[in-house]
Parts: structure tokens; sequence; C-alpha cells
């Protein structure tokens, strides 16, 4: 019976240093949501990861207009913005770079926020 334990952490520690079969790496890329809210983004900050992407949810702002995203300050690796007015739907953008990316609506110049990507 003595034999049976050592038999056992060495196969234990043989199947630990077989490297001919990696392990797939996890994907960790996530979808981020925000929303506008009358004349607000919610949520107005979102701390994401690089690779990660941000999903933008329009409605009408009482003043029967929608909303764009426009990056500004524009930085280095910022993503594109949206643009044209979007009234409903979804539009998502890709996050690759680390850093702040500052946005606003400029149809509702009040409207801002910020994608912090760690």
């Amino acid at each position: 019976m003595f034999p049976t334990l050592p038999v056992f952490l060495a196969f234990t520690v043989s199947c630990g240093s077989d490297s001919s079969s990696p392990t797939p790496p996890v994907a960790t890329n996530r979808t981020y949501d925000i929303s506008t809210f009358g004349e607000n983004f919610l949520p107005a900050s979102q701390e994401i990861a690089a690779g990660d992407t941000v999903r933008w949810t329009f409605s009408v702002a009482a003043d029967n207009l929608g909303h764009n995203v426009l990056f500004k300050p524009r930085v280095a690796g910022a993503p594109s913005d949206i643009p044209a007015e979007v009234r409903s739907g979804t539009r998502s953008l890709k996050f690759t770079t680390k850093g702040d990316f500052n946005y606003v609506c400029d149809l509702h110049g009040a409207m801002t926020g910020i994608v912090i990507v760690k």
C-alpha cells in the first residue's frame, strides 16, 4: 500500500509539467452599457480594461433631439466618434488604448461622460 502514494504524486508532477497541450487563454473582453436618459449619460463615468467595448443605448431627449458621442479633447488612442444624431438604438465602440477618454453630446453641451481604460 505504501507505493500508491508516491506513484500518485509522481503522476501529479508528471501531468503538471506536460507542456505539450497549453491551456487556451480565457477571453476577458467585456461589453459595458451606457444609456442616454434625458440629457445625461448613465453612468457618466465607466471604468473598463483595454480591449473592452462600450455600448451606448440612445433615446430621444425632452427637446426631441437624439444624441451623439464626440471625444473631446481628442487624444491619441480614442476610438472613432459617433458623430451623427442617434435617436434610438445602440452603437458600440471598442477601446484598445489605456487612458481617460472624455466625451460629449454636442447637441446637449452639458451632457458629458468619461471612459477610463485601465
